[in-house]
């Protein structure tokens, strides 16, 4: 196949709007645990541009979690976002709204305003049930074009990839970086009491990059899922309690469904509501070849 005919594949690609809508729900539930300590409370001495931007985030992202115009208040949302981090970032300097984590937060939610996000478990699905009904039509299918979808997987493996090669240096396999950010947030200027915490801050940098140049190629086989998700999920626990990494961990496991087989997940979703046998939710083969 010649790659003409895989890009074509890609962008042609359709199956079940259900992961879209798992990464709104999960991405909205994302933006309110990052702005909401600072933008909710507007008793503070903010200027009116601070509560202004608060409120529009806020409310933009309450409407892309019900999914009511779904695409529209994602895309709303991501701007908004991307409003905070231009103007209060970079124009006000305030420095915590410039982290990489905000930034990915804001791609993600922007690149979701490119998928059929309102296509499933929304408001929007509700409206389109209802009208096929008054009509005396059956409900619409619950499917839509895939490619968005791949673009924030594309995102998630990028953030792998990039994260390892900025860690390929000698300071970091060494386990000299890494014992300076446990120090710092643990001991301080006192060497840790712990043994061997030298060899172990080696032995865990090395294991962060191998993970990390592994996950940004391995996650793309559908086959490993079943292992990888809870490997993925261990390796972002382990630094949300151990480093301040905020919002970081909860993103990338909102952005894990973007790797979900479309129609596998839509039957798996099925047979949790007891509409399917269980077994309906093992992927197909072409499930598996995604």
């Amino acid at each position: 196949m010649s790659l003409t005919d895989r890009l074509y594949a890609v962008v042609s690609e359709e199956g079940s709007t259900r992961p879209a809508a798992l990464l709104r729900i999960g991405l909205a539930l994302v933006v309110w645990s990052r702005f909401a300590f600072d933008f909710a409370a507007f008793h503070r001495d903010h200027p009116w541009t601070w509560s202004a931007l608060g409120a529009s985030v806020l409310v933009a992202s309450t409407l892309m979690l019900v999914g009511w115009r779904s695409r529209l208040t994602t895309l709303w949302t991501g701007l908004s976002i991307a409003a905070i981090v231009l103007y209060l970032g970079v124009g006000q300097r305030q420095y915590a709204l410039l982290h990489h984590h905000v930034s990915l937060l804001m791609i993600a939610v922007l690149l979701l305003a490119l998928t059929p996000c309102g296509g499933s478990l929304s408001l929007d699905r509700w409206r389109a049930v209802q009208r096929a009904r008054a009509a005396g039509r059956p409900p619409p299918p619950e499917r839509g074009p895939q490619w968005g979808v791949r673009l924030i997987a594309l995102q998630m493996s990028a953030v792998y990839l990039w994260g390892a090669i900025d860690k390929t240096t000698v300071a970091w396999l060494s386990g000299d970086r890494l014992q300076a950010i446990l120090m710092a947030q643990y001991t301080g200027s006192d060497w840790p009491t712990l043994p061997g915490f030298a060899a172990l801050c080696t032995a865990g940098a090395v294991a962060t990059v191998v993970l990390e140049y592994f996950l940004a190629v391995a996650l793309w086989r559908a086959r490993w899922l079943p292992w990888l998700i809870p490997t993925v999920v261990v390796f972002h626990g382990v630094l949300y309690f151990f480093l301040p990494v905020a919002t970081f961990s909860a993103t990338m496991y909102a952005l894990l469904a973007a790797f979900l087989p479309a129609d596998a997940t839509h039957r798996g979703i099925d047979a949790l509501l007891g509409h399917g046998p269980l077994d309906a939710a093992a992927p197909t083969p072409q499930d598996a070849d995604a």
